[in-house]
């Protein structure tokens, strides 16, 4: 008998994702297993999904076919060490005053490295066995100090780092977030948007926990984007093979933008700027973005999909 309500049922079927029943309608799930399909079931916006599906669907088709390299960009080793120092010191007094929050995007789980968990749990082989979560922690910790040192004046007495764990329903935690856009929705039902807001927070650095490398809310980069009165801000660094399997920045109809590796042809992944004699499609991104919270709660309101064709 299957334990799919009719109602619930019947809205999967007119929405053409009856296939999903086929276990429920030949009787071969368990009455537990039952229930908890039933329950992820009705969890579902179904209208949502295919409104979200029809306009990251609808836009990729109206998008013209206008990409470009990215031409406007600054390489840190060529700048000055005056202009380093401005944006290092700009970034410690920022974080000094509270003013900066670090995300890391980690609802990743470590399958396909043959772990049991989550990816910042792993331990990548350091002599130290520390996870990636402990990694990132530390220099938290020490860039705090740093910041203290430099700033002392401004330090608060007391610095709190929330930790947030997210529902995805009444009884079971939310553990692999929908893509790393699904951090952004996350951060508005949580209550983490609100919170940080509250506590002053004006910028925020993002970056992916599969990068151990990470320098975690780099106070040069911070201050670069500050001193430029940046809404956001993208580090990258230079492919250096066409076939690299990478995003990466560019502009597409005049609009700053990352092209998946599998929307770039053979003919725009080979080409070489000849003003740099590097990739003109180089600039690999590697997850590691600036934002002001003010334009970040902007973005979270008026989210858009984006319908992105990989090579399995």
């Amino acid at each position: 008998m299957p334990y799919v309500p009719k109602e619930l049922a019947l809205k999967l079927r007119a929405a053409d994702q009856g296939h999903v029943l086929m276990f429920d309608d030949a009787d071969n799930l368990s009455p537990l297993e039952a229930r908890e399909f039933a329950k992820e079931l009705e969890a579902l916006d179904l209208e949502f999904l295919q409104t979200i599906f029809q306009a990251s669907t609808q836009g990729t088709i109206a998008e013209t076919r206008t990409i470009e390299p990215l031409r406007s960009y600054d390489r840190l080793e060529q700048c000055s060490i005056q202009d380093k120092q401005h944006w290092l010191n700009l970034g410690l007094e920022s974080i000094s005053r509270g003013q900066v929050a670090a995300l890391v995007l980690s609802g990743g789980q470590g399958t396909r490295l043959g772990f049991a968990g989550p990816k910042g749990m792993y331990d990548i082989g350091l002599p130290s066995e520390k996870s990636l979560f402990q990694l990132f922690a530390e220099r938290i910790v020490a860039l705090q100090v740093l910041a203290g040192d430099k700033f002392s004046t401004r330090l608060r007495q007391e610095i709190q780092i929330p930790f947030y764990l997210i529902l995805e329903n009444a009884h079971k935690l939310a553990t692999a977030p929908d893509g790393n856009g699904g951090i952004y929705k996350a951060m508005k039902s949580s209550g983490a948007l609100a919170r940080l807001q509250a506590c002053g927070v004006k910028y925020l650095h993002v970056f992916s926990v599969d990068n151990a490398l990470c320098k975690v809310a780099d106070p040069t980069f911070i201050g670069y984007c500050i001193d430029k009165q940046a809404d956001c801000g993208n580090k990258v660094v230079w492919k250096a093979q066409p076939d690299e399997r990478v995003g990466v920045v560019a502009k597409r109809n005049d609009r700053f933008c990352v092209i998946e590796y599998s929307e770039i042809d053979r003919e725009m992944s080979e080409r070489v700027d000849p003003r740099t004699g590097k990739l003109a499609f180089g600039s690999a991104n590697i997850c590691n973005h600036f934002f002001t919270m003010y334009v970040l709660a902007g973005i979270i309101l008026s989210f858009a999909s984006h319908d992105a064709k990989l090579c399995l």
